[in-house]
């Protein structure tokens, strides 16, 4: 019973959207037998019981979830953990031309080598609600790394205690909506020269070295 063989089973279309429920409990390769990253497929919603109730933990073997080229996906109620990528970009979520809904999800405690240690954001423009980015690591962008991104959305959200420059902006335009970021190693960066732009609503940004 792993996510890995439900989405190698299941057959979805833009007319037969799937949902896939996790029921409470660690998905894991030491617990569940889950191989990683999960490659994620359009036209399939992951739902989990709650962020303190589901928990996908990739225990360092590479990185959590990746979605490429998706369409009509979302995320929601999960925790994403453990996630260490092989690839250095996007620890915990790695987005490439995909467009989904994240909300009610904690993504805490990934890593990359190069950017993007909790997620890596290049040309996708997700929708993401609720969030809390917490406690990860990467050289550059090690919340969130935004790259090639037109308008990507995030609303109600923690960015906290994550090093190296927690949320990394590189020629996108993200809209940023009510949200704390705090504590970090280095807060919001823009990349110079890089046409990068913002727009912030209803931010604190404090305590971040």
């Amino acid at each position: 019973r792993t996510l890995t063989y439900a989405l190698w089973r299941i057959v979805p279309s833009e007319d037969n959207i799937l949902t896939i429920h996790l029921a409470e409990g660690t998905y894991s390769p030491s617990a569940t037998g889950e191989e990683f990253p999960i490659a994620m497929k359009s036209y399939v919603n992951l739902i989990g019981a709650g962020e303190q109730s589901t928990v996908i933990d990739a225990e360092q073997m590479d990185g959590v979830i990746n979605m490429i080229e998706c369409v009509n996906n979302s995320l929601s109620g999960i925790t994403i953990t453990g996630g260490n990528s092989s690839e250095e970009y996007g620890g915990g979520i790695y987005l490439e031309y995909s467009d989904p809904i994240i909300e009610d999800v904690t993504i805490i405690g990934n890593s990359a080598e190069g950017r993007g240690g909790g997620m890596y954001l290049y040309y996708s423009n997700p929708t993401m609600t609720r969030l809390s980015i917490l406690e990860n690591t990467a050289n550059s962008g090690s919340g969130i790394y935004f790259r090639y991104c037109d308008s990507p959305i995030l609303t109600d959200f923690t960015i906290a205690n994550n090093t190296n420059n927690a949320v990394k902006i590189y020629s996108s335009t993200p809209v940023l909506n009510y949200g704390t970021i705090k504590e970090n190693i280095g807060g919001v960066v823009f990349e110079v020269g890089s046409g990068s732009d913002a727009i912030f609503s209803n931010l604190e940004i404090i305590d971040n070295t």
